[in-house]
């Protein structure tokens, strides 16, 4: 059903890279944070890579549908956001927060993925 839903919608997606400057103050560690995200209709994300978070749903969008608890490594994490779409429009919203939900200090979000 799943694969069938997938290939059925058109999909959008987004290559978004963030990083923390101060990352000499973290180097060689992993930081937890949130993944707040929301999705016009479903939505899948890959964290440098690796898949972690799959939701196939039918939905309007809203900030903080999804929230996904995961491991940024010091420096630049590459983000790949792939959203489904059904009927009409789609979107999504992206977030990326500590665990208490406020959002992480110093994060860089840059689009190019030449980093």
């Amino acid at each position: 059903m799943e694969q069938e839903f997938w290939s059925s919608c058109r999909i959008g997606d987004a290559y978004r890279a963030g990083g923390k400057p101060d990352d000499k103050k973290v180097e060689g560690k992993l930081i937890i944070g949130l993944l707040l995200l929301g999705s016009d209709d479903g939505i899948k994300v890959w964290l440098n890579g690796k898949l972690v978070h799959s939701n196939n749903t039918l939905r309007g969008m809203s900030p903080a549908q999804d929230i996904v608890q995961v491991n940024l490594k010091a420096g630049w994490n590459s983000v790949l956001v792939k959203v489904t779409e059904a009927i009409g429009g789609w979107g999504f919203y992206f977030d990326i927060a500590d665990l208490g939900g406020k959002p992480l200090a110093d994060v860089i979000f840059d689009t190019k993925k030449s980093r």
